[in-house]
């Protein structure tokens, strides 16, 4: 099955496709304003493939930017639309304990994200080199001492920030979503696709108008 998958979760956007022998990738990183259908178009060339022979597309739907996994499941959603790919959405923390896996990390893994300054949330998995990571701690928040405990892989933090709470820097790759999608056959619809959100979005109802234009 030929995969295209979008990454867009962390400060490092990245697209795959994974095609029958070559993998191709392309990544924007920073505070560039992304150009998703150039990373696209750039990591088909590299697999030898076309739009037009895209099967399935994963979405890593975070936690992380909600934009950027907005943006993501749009492009899916309208794919589907026009050509009736198959999609498939993957948690973007399951990522990071996937590669952290790789590396030979204890477990269970231990993936961090700092929601906003001050308010770092953990989740544990089990996770190894032979089998998808498997949520044994679900995201909960913990003060930086508490953190400090185990071996922590940031998804959120960059060069300026690795290191200073005794964690490791560890974005989720596109290219491992390619592959964990390559075994995955849990394919949903478009409109049922969402972020991860690790604290609830508050909407505040905008107040009755003052005065009358009447």
């Amino acid at each position: 099955m030929k995969i295209l998958a979008l990454e867009f979760s962390s400060p490092v956007r990245g697209v795959a496709a994974k095609g029958d022998s070559k993998l191709g990738y392309a990544e924007e990183a920073g505070g560039r304003e992304t150009k998703p259908f150039a990373l696209i178009d750039a990591a088909l060339r590299q697999a030898g493939m076309t739009r037009e022979e895209v099967e399935c597309i994963a979405v890593g739907l975070g936690p992380g930017s909600n934009a950027g996994v907005r943006t993501a499941i749009a492009i899916a959603q309208g794919w589907q639309l026009a050509s009736g790919v198959k999609l498939v959405g993957v948690s973007s923390a399951e990522l990071v304990a996937a590669q952290a896996a790789q590396l030979d990390a204890r477990n269970p893994v231990h993936v961090g994200l700092m929601v906003r300054p001050g308010e770092l949330w953990v989740a544990g998995y089990n996770a190894s080199i032979y089998e998808q990571p498997n949520l044994v701690e679900p995201f909960r928040p913990l003060s930086a001492d508490e953190a400090k405990t185990f071996s922590l892989f940031r998804m959120d933090a960059g060069s300026g920030t690795e290191g200073t709470d005794g964690s490791k820097s560890l974005f989720p790759n596109a290219g491992w979503l390619a592959t964990m999608a390559s075994g995955r056959t849990d394919f949903v619809r478009g409109e049922t696709l969402e972020p991860i959100s690790l604290r609830p979005l508050q909407f505040v109802k905008a107040p009755p108008p003052k005065f009358s234009m009447e």
